[in-house]
């Protein structure tokens, strides 16, 4: 069954990426109308909550269950947005972001990518990509960890994750969602679902980007990661006080 290219996705071939697959060049962030300090953010994060969201995420698997998280997240940079620079709400909601998007590069690396990988023509490339936007991520991630929110650059910081985060997560939503959808089964898409259900709770909340020349590999968590990270988070009360689990 071959994938046909749903008109107003921005892109031209069905089984790849038409963009080399590490990192972000400059004609991506032109298309997407961002750069490294934010310009277009608020039309990005336009676009990505007009993209069509399942209406019942257990019926619809996997897909469902990501374009889900990638809501809730934009719901935290939302409430960043809102709170007062510099205070222990805005450093608080950063820390549940960072737990939110490690959850979730975490089953998208377990789960997602070895779809990708097995169903799309070209799979391998876009797998790769992912894999590489995740690591842009977690770096990202990482220097926020260890900034104080009256930090010069923790604001900085922010912006270039709303950035890279909106950019991947529009990316998923209108191409490769829409590409897998037309190529895996059903069944398997429902029972990817449930293994991102069930993996989430335990998954790890803590960055930690791969070595550069690791991120195509897409080298698995140690055992254990995630319930270290969990132990951790509950004598820290990191997160809690933003909402978190």
């Amino acid at each position: 069954m071959t994938a046909r290219p749903r008109s107003g996705t921005g892109y031209h071939r069905h089984d790849g990426p038409d963009v080399p697959p590490k990192g972000c060049c400059r004609s991506d962030q032109r298309r997407y109308g961002r750069t490294r300090h934010g310009e277009g953010e608020a039309h990005t994060a336009h676009t990505l909550r007009r993209s069509p969201v399942p209406d019942d995420t257990q019926d619809s698997g996997i897909i469902g269950e990501l374009t889900a998280d990638h809501r809730a997240v934009q719901q935290l940079f939302d409430r960043i947005r809102a709170a007062a620079p510099g205070s222990a709400e805005r450093k608080d909601l950063a820390d549940r972001v960072t737990i939110d998007l490690v959850r979730h590069g975490a089953v998208e690396k377990e789960h997602l990518y070895p779809a990708v990988r097995r169903y799309l023509p070209r799979g391998t490339a876009w797998a790769d990509r992912g894999l590489a936007n995740h690591a842009g991520i977690e770096r990202v991630l990482k220097e926020l960890d260890q900034r104080r929110p009256d930090d010069g650059e923790f604001d900085g910081l922010l912006v270039e994750l709303v950035t890279l985060v909106t950019s991947h997560a529009v990316e998923e939503e209108q191409r490769l969602f829409p590409l897998l959808q037309a190529v895996c089964p059903a069944a398997e898409l429902r029972e990817l679902g449930e293994k991102v259900r069930a993996d989430r709770p335990t998954a790890p909340t803590r960055p930690r980007p791969p070595a550069p020349q690791a991120e195509s590999a897409g080298p698995a968590v140690l055992p254990g990661t995630g319930l270290l990270d969990r132990v951790r988070d509950v004598l820290t009360r990191r997160g809690r006080r933003a909402g978190g689990p």
